[in-house]
């Protein structure tokens, strides 16, 4: 597993010494990861051809300005460097980039291996000839599922539906309530006033009643009997104590006593 890993970086980031050419040795290096100061190997190429050399080193030169100033996956950097200034890193950190390197390809390899054991159960629980049955109702279940959501979209309308007209209902009966208010406040105001003008028409009935009854009151009063005194008994009359008669056979006049026995009232024609 290390060789495979080791070998996905190239073997100038395993020594830690990046190699160039001698064009390019008076320029200075830093590591992408710690920003340290990178030790030069100049070394001549010999291999191929003038044009390739001056080739390669216009690549290196290029690759060079364009990490000036820029934020990028080490990693991917360092998977990407096809020359040693593509993507300089020192040694430490290109053994700190190996050991996470390790440890991910081991992650992966173990994750790999459970998800081929759970692949070989589902193999050997679950049958080749189940597998368009299980497909068949894969289907059936999205078709519902789908189903589903579609009436579930229709039951949002209807409830939205349903809200705006209960909120127009609420509107609706809180405006009925205020004039409901109104109307029972207009009743009371016009109760108030009957009930005030029935005691006024109950006052003005009692008055009525008393002035009929003194009315009648005065109306069978004679004037004569108000002003005068009248006692009559048989032919023997008195007014305000003055006597206006005598019996016939009778010798004597009247008595002051029998005078004042006391009055018999009678009608004022038979003096006239």
């Amino acid at each position: 597993m290390r060789q495979g890993t080791i070998s996905m970086v190239p073997e100038y980031y395993r020594r830690g010494i990046v190699m160039l050419p001698v064009k390019m040795e008076q320029q200075r290096f830093t590591c992408l990861n710690c920003q340290g100061n990178l030790r030069l190997d100049s070394v001549r190429r010999s291999e191929g051809t003038d044009d390739e050399r001056s080739k390669y080193t216009e690549k290196e030169n290029d690759s060079t300005e364009s990490l000036q100033g820029q934020a990028k996956n080490l990693m991917k950097l360092i998977c990407d460097a096809q020359c040693p200034s593509d993507a300089p890193v020192c040694g430490e950190c290109s053994d700190e980039l190996l050991v996470g390197m390790e440890k991910q390809l081991a992650s992966l390899e173990e994750e790999r291996a459970s998800y081929q054991t759970f692949l070989d159960h589902l193999k050997a629980t679950h049958s080749s000839s189940n597998i368009s049955e299980l497909k068949s109702t894969l289907q059936n279940l999205q078709d519902q599922e789908k189903s589903l959501e579609n009436e579930l979209e229709k039951l949002i309308l209807e409830e939205k539906s349903i809200d705006e007209e209960l909120q127009a209902k609420r509107k609706k009966n809180k405006a009925s309530e205020q004039k409901s208010e109104h109307l029972w406040q207009t009743y009371r105001d016009n109760l108030r006033k009957l009930l005030e003008a029935e005691d006024t028409l109950r006052s003005v009935d009692s008055e009525l009643r008393y002035a009929d009854i003194q009315h009648r009151r005065l109306t069978d009063t004679n004037i004569l009997d108000i002003c005068f005194h009248i006692w009559v008994e048989g032919q023997i009359g008195e007014i305000n104590g003055f006597s206006t008669g005598s019996s016939a056979g009778s010798t004597r006049g009247l008595d002051r006593n029998q005078r004042r026995l006391g009055p018999s009232r009678s009608s004022a024609r038979y003096f006239v």
